[in-house]
């Protein structure tokens, strides 16, 4: 599940929090819109060294700005998976297959993962699924190339076939100020659920709705949620994009909230069932970047 929500609510991008520039990072890592740590506010903010092994091969990421990208391509999402083993052969030559600071035993799972991407991953993404990391990096190397490729041939027509084109409409124009397909970078993200919440499990939930039951509807308020559906399954094992978790925490944080006593946040799985699943599918996540 995903929806738009009003700048600020869940990203500080306006901040300066994130480095939006239209250029492809170094690192596959530098895609994800919070890095996977246990406390990504806390500068400078990298992920662990464990991030990937943990992570990286679970359907824990969605992509960030692809109503965007659509807004300014039309490219459905055929037209999108149509340049997939060109998003494979970038991603090797950008070196993005070798994850930083990643053990050799899963650094070769992962490089496999990056050596193709079917069609039905990429309907996954624009369905708002989660996908593994190294598929979600594929994805958005496509809609740079595709992005590439419009502006190419948007460049090589003269002026006047240009504006009869616009005139038509019957063709998306690239903007004129949109001059590289790396411009995908300052508008889309790889967006990982990868956190969990110390002590959130069932029976915490049980005991706190025996003593409030309108948490029931104040608690997806209080953290932007649409349902509590989520808090059931994070406590069935499934994992949170930061900003959830950090809503969560907050709320938690408040003693008048009736939902205090939680614990830490985490980016790595807990002792039991916590942070052991795949993404929440009832989360509200954020879809697409607010305005910097």
């Amino acid at each position: 599940m995903s929806q738009d929500l009003r700048p600020g609510q869940l990203v500080d991008v306006a901040s300066g929090r994130f480095t939006l520039e239209a250029r492809r990072p170094d690192f596959a890592d530098q895609l994800l819109l919070y890095p996977v740590n246990d406390d990504p506010d806390v500068e400078p903010a990298e992920c662990t060294e464990a991030w990937a092994e943990e992570h990286a091969l679970r359907q824990r990421f969605y992509i960030t700005g692809v109503r965007w990208f659509r807004d300014v391509t039309g490219s459905n999402t055929d037209a999108i998976a149509r340049v997939r083993k060109k998003a494979v052969e970038l991603a090797k030559r950008s070196e993005w297959t070798t994850l930083r600071n990643t053990p050799k035993h899963i650094a070769r799972e992962i490089r496999k993962q990056f050596h193709a991407i079917s069609i039905q991953q990429f309907y996954n993404v624009t369905a708002g699924r989660p996908v593994f990391f190294p598929k979600a990096c594929l994805f958005i190397l496509a809609c740079e190339i595709v992005l590439q490729e419009m502006i190419d041939e948007q460049n090589e027509l003269s002026d006047e076939e240009l504006a009869a084109q616009e005139a038509e409409d019957e063709e998306v124009v690239v903007p004129a100020e949109i001059l590289t397909g790396q411009e995908v970078y300052r508008h889309m993200r790889i967006n990982g659920a990868c956190w969990n919440i110390n002590g959130l499990n069932l029976n915490f939930i049980k005991d706190k709705l025996n003593v409030d039951p309108s948490l029931m509807e104040g608690l997806p308020e209080a953290t932007y949620q649409t349902d509590f559906e989520v808090f059931y399954q994070h406590a069935r094992g499934h994992t949170l994009t930061y900003p959830t978790a950090r809503a969560i925490r907050d709320f938690s944080r408040n003693e008048e909230s009736g939902f205090d006593g939680l614990g830490r946040l985490r980016s790595t799985a807990g002792r039991k069932i916590l942070g052991t699943e795949n993404a929440a599918s009832h989360e509200v996540w954020l879809r697409e970047l607010p305005p910097a």
